[in-house]
C-alpha cells in the first residue's frame, strides 16, 4: 500500500459519504482549513471519530475488533439519519 498526498483543494474529490477521524485523548484536535467545513460528509455530520489508543495494535484479533467497531459506528450513524 502506498501513501498519496492530496491537497485540501481537491480532498472532496476523494472523500466519501463518511469521514473517519482519529482522535487522541487529552490532545487538542489540529486546526483544519476552511475546506474541511465544505466537505459533504462534514456538512451532513457524517463524521466517525475513533480513539487512536484503541486503534494502535495491528494484530489480527485487534484488527477484527477495530473493523467491527467502525462498522458498528457507521451503522449507528447511518440509521440515525
Amino acid at each position: 500500500m502506498s501513501r498519496v498526498e492530496v491537497s485540501w483543494e481537491t480532498v472532496n474529490d476523494y472523500v466519501g459519504d463518511y469521514v473517519i477521524v482519529l482522535t487522541v485523548k487529552d490532545k487538542e484536535p489540529p486546526k483544519l482549513p476552511a475546506t474541511w467545513k465544505m466537505l459533504d460528509a462534514v456538512k451532513n455530520n457524517r463524521i466517525i471519530e475513533i480513539d487512536m489508543e484503541k486503534y494502535f495494535a495491528a494484530d489480527s484479533y485487534s484488527s477484527l475488533l477495530q473493523a467491527e467497531d467502525i462498522a458498528d459506528k457507521l451503522s449507528k450513524l447511518a440509521s440515525s439519519k
